[in-house]
């Protein structure tokens, strides 16, 4: 989702706002909060922008939650579980990669039982790597979108599978029955 946030003076706001809109195509929202007036203050503009920021998140992990219970129901274009990621990761096929940070921590990657996998040369003759960094760096070098999902947030249980990681799939890897 591509938003922007909007404050300041009522006017200039809201020709800033029109133009953000219209020639960018941004979602939009002005806020009351921030700019030079007597009595402004950046908490009050963070006051006001917090409950924003929560619910993209909160719908951000909601659609992330579906497609992969829409994967998980069909048995398409979901992976779980940092090994099978991994080799996912080789084959290039992830789009999307989902972190809970401590789960995949907690585990370890064999870089080396993952061939194909684009990591720098000194990760890859590495005996075992936490698979967070493993998986993070990965999906950095094949151009996969990511989101972490920090352990305090509660999680939906689809994301809280295989170890906190869950890959969402380019391709649909079934073979033709």
């Amino acid at each position: 989702m591509r938003v922007a946030f909007v404050a300041g003076d009522v006017r200039a706001r809201t020709d800033v706002a029109g133009m953000l809109s219209e020639r960018v195509g941004l979602s939009v929202t002005q806020l009351e909060s921030g700019g030079r007036a007597a009595g402004t203050s950046d908490e009050a503009l963070w006051a006001e922008l917090h409950p924003h920021l929560a619910a993209i998140r909160a719908g951000t992990l909601d659609d992330l939650a579906q497609r992969v219970a829409r994967g998980v129901a069909v048995g398409d274009r979901v992976v779980g579980g940092p090994d099978a990621v991994a080799e996912a990761m080789a084959r290039g096929a992830v789009g999307h990669l989902l972190l809970e940070l401590d789960g995949a921590r907690a585990v370890g990657i064999a870089p080396g039982d993952h061939p194909g996998l684009a990591l720098p040369r000194a990760a890859l003759d590495a005996r075992e790597l936490p698979a967070d960094q493993v998986l993070l760096a990965a999906a950095a070098l094949t151009d996969a979108e990511v989101s972490v999902v920090p352990a305090s947030l509660p999680l939906p249980r689809e994301l809280a599978l295989a170890a906190g990681v869950v890959a969402l799939l380019r391709w649909d890897e079934r073979t033709p029955g």
